[in-house]
């Protein structure tokens, strides 16, 4: 049952393919040795080292001490040839055997097997587990959490502990003796743990873990026959932690990582908050993104938020102990919760760090129901079992849910890779991509093309000019104008660029001279930038003057919009270009305006022969009689190619049946050809599944917010649906 339950929920994952670290990891893999410091340098995530940010006057490094995990990878990377399926065939063992492991727990602390098979099922199918076992780069947490669950019921063996039902928390008086520790058991307790540290630093509160249990299974005599073990665990612990938040720390940028700076007591209430948050999404599970606790101050902004966190927590603690009361060590699985989530509360709220918490939730959940004759009779023991039961059928309906939400991300980042797929390789003349308006979910495009177009361009450097206001995907109105041969201007109409959240992590963590001002520019090797208009919370336009033409052989730009998340934009004018050079060419034939031909060259257009239009142009221009049904259907023909060029439609067609044909026609033949449409074909149809995938987010988050809007669910200020971008 377990491992029918668990291949039903994640076996899915073994198709989910790369995703955002994991271009970065899997390519330094491939090339890196098996030194420590080449495995420490295949996971240190540079920004620098793949993309350019114009604005970026502050180092930023993740650098990750977890040579266990990188290890792992680097084995499975280079017996596979790099599969990425092999490494999410890996993450689905670990959690599989922690399932199984879970189930032991569970059996060692109750006897019953239903009530343990239950818990090992509620780990199984725990929500934020799907971000955890689908996400390659979230590897490190199941095997730190698999390593972690191994050296407790390891320690348990080793230490002797009875830990199975008992009447109350004495259950040995203190003139008991204590069990001789089990030397092979204790060494195999030392070696998970120091493994489980060295994959994610989680395991760090494992021996606050071992202290609980030989304090609630067996009495303070035990903690003074075990100082030869806590001792060591402890100092260990204090070192590591040590030089891992002193010595190999590395400059991790806010709003990632949020520090003190100066004004402790806000500190330590919004880290109080971000527990509650954690807290909250372990037990209520509710998405484990952003939330309140992506606020500044979520107090005093968004005290409901708070209250109704608090409200949640306080009263599943209450009904737990009193459920529990009188069980032995009941109150080691709310320590559980808190001791795993305590390491990563300044760190930014994702799905993956719950997976640790899983244990303890599904500990938990079955402890009272499993024991129900054991505890004190109060009346809400009652409801244990019904309780254990409601919380395995309701994470049973998320799990869809929270399957499509992963898979919503997987999509957006995917329709970007795909339409570079289908694009042709950079020539060898390119040395420079500059991307505008991309989705932030792309933010590793430069990997991403090298793995795409291997050896076609091996020095080309990714710059982003600007990313989309939008995390997924742009659903502002984003407008690009060639002001210039050497050009161009990138504006906004909807939410501004550096806004919401992404945008104080864009300035915040990356930028020393705060906001970006109007008239303020910013000069690099290749360009320079102007901010020529700003709006509230960010920046509405930006100026880049190149240093040779936008037409020049070393450039290719692409250009991210509500239509296509990769148009090429090549500023060459090809279509007059061919004119002028060939009298033949069949564009010219074109040229025959006489109405009758319009329903011709609207089916030559819809196959893709960007010349027709031009015959359009024409009979426009001679004001021709063209039936408003034809005009209507080159309209819809003309608009989406508009907005994927990065045009406002409005400018050719202001009002229904009027058509601006000279602007029109001077965007058509700089920008637009064969190529252009068939692109936008190609995004429209093939694309056409990924980009419902990727819908499914906005759907279920619009659902949602018809039942509640809080920032505990994303559908409240600043996050609802209307503005996306602020997440």
């Amino acid at each position: 049952m377990l491992v029918t339950a668990t291949l039903l929920v994640h076996g899915w994952s073994l198709g989910d393919g790369l995703f955002l670290d994991d271009h970065w990891h899997q390519a330094q893999l491939r090339q890196r040795g098996w030194s420590l410091d080449l495995l420490f340098d295949a996971t240190t995530i540079e920004p620098s080292r793949f993309i350019e940010l114009w604005w970026q006057d502050k180092p930023a490094v993740w650098r990750y001490a977890r040579p266990a995990s990188v290890a792992l990878m680097k084995l499975v990377c280079d017996l596979s040839d790099g599969s990425a399926a092999a490494q999410h065939a890996v993450s689905l063992a670990l959690h599989l055997l922690t399932v199984w492991m879970v189930y032991r727990l569970c059996l060692l602390l109750t006897g019953h097997r239903g009530w343990s098979t239950v818990g090992g099922l509620l780990f199984a199918v725990y929500v934020h587990s799907i971000f955890a076992v689908g996400w390659i780069a979230a590897q490190n947490g199941v095997l730190q959490t698999c390593l972690c669950v191994a050296a407790l019921l390891a320690y348990v063996r080793a230490s002797g502990l009875n830990v199975g039902p008992g009447p109350s928390d004495d259950a040995r008086g203190e003139d008991d003796a204590v069990e001789a520790a089990r030397p092979s058991w204790m060494i195999l307790t030392w070696v998970l743990w120091l493994v489980a540290l060295g994959a994610r630093e989680n395991a760090v509160v494992m021996p606050l873990v071992f202290i609980a249990f030989d304090l609630a299974f067996a009495g303070r005599r035990q903690i003074a026959a075990r100082l030869a073990v806590h001792v060591p665990m402890l100092a260990v612990a204090t070192a590591y932690s040590y030089w891992r938040l002193a010595i190999f720390a590395a400059p991790m940028p806010d709003v990632y990582v949020r520090r003190p700076d100066g004004d402790l007591i806000g500190y330590v209430l919004w880290c109080a908050v971000k527990l509650l948050h954690y807290l909250c999404s372990a037990v209520w599970h509710s998405p484990m993104t952003i939330g309140p606790s992506g606020r500044v101050d979520p107090i005093r902004e968004a005290p409901g938020d708070c209250l109704l966190m608090l409200g949640i927590v306080a009263g599943l603690a209450v009904g737990y102990f009193q459920a529990a009361r009188g069980l032995r060590g009941r109150w080691i699985w709310p320590l559980w919760l808190v001791l795993s989530l305590l390491p990563v509360t300044p760190v930014l709220a994702t799905p993956h760090s719950g997976y640790m918490a899983g244990v303890g939730f599904a500990v938990g959940a079955i402890l009272p129901a499993a024991l129900i004759g054991l505890a004190r009779p109060v009346g809400i023991r009652r409801w244990a079992r019904g309780v254990a039961v409601f919380f395995l059928v309701a994470t049973c309906c998320y799990t869809p849910i929270y399957r499509a939400l992963w898979r919503s991300m997987l999509a957006a980042e995917r329709i970007t890779i795909e339409e570079w797929e289908r694009d042709a390789p950079p020539p060898p003349t390119v040395t420079d991509v500059f991307l505008i308006n991309v989705p932030f979910v792309n933010v590793y495009a430069g990997p991403c093309m090298n793995a795409l177009w291997p050896g076609a361009a091996p020095n080309v450097r990714n710059h982003t000019l600007t990313f989309s206001p939008e995390l997924l995907g742009v659903e502002s109105a984003c407008t690009l104008r060639r002001i210039d041969e050497y050009t161009l201007e990138a504006a906004t109409a909807g939410r501004p660029y550096f806004s919401g959240l992404l945008g104080r992590f864009l300035i915040g963590g990356l930028r020393r001279g705060g906001a970006l001002a109007a008239g303020e520019s910013i000069e690099t090797e290749h360009f320079t930038a102007r901010v020529t208009a700003v709006a509230a919370g960010g920046v509405s336009s930006i100026q880049f003057r190149f240093r040779q033409p936008l037409d020049s052989p070393r450039y290719r730009f692409y250009f991210s919009s509500a239509v296509c998340n990769a148009m090429p934009i090549r500023f060459a004018g090809r279509l007059r270009r061919k004119a002028d050079g060939a009298a033949a060419d069949s564009r010219l034939e074109t040229r025959d305006a006489r109405p009758h031909n319009a329903a011709a060259l609207l089916d030559r257009l819809r196959e893709g022969e960007a010349g027709a239009a031009v015959g359009w142009f024409d009979l426009i221009r001679q004001g021709a009689d063209v039936p408003a049904e034809q005009q209507r259907r080159f309209r819809s023909l003309v608009e989406p190619i508009a907005v994927a060029t990065g045009q406002d439609p409005a400018r050719f067609f202001p009002e229904p049946g009027r058509i601006e044909v000279e602007p029109l026609e001077r965007w058509w033949i700089d920008l637009v050809d064969d190529d252009t449409l068939a692109h936008v074909s190609m995004a429209r149809d093939t694309l056409a599944p990924l980009r419902r995938q990727r819908g499914r987010l906005a759907a279920i988050r619009s659902t949602a917010a018809r039942i509640i809007r809080t920032d505990l669910y994303l559908t409240g200020p600043p996050y609802d649906v209307s503005t996306t971008g602020g997440l």
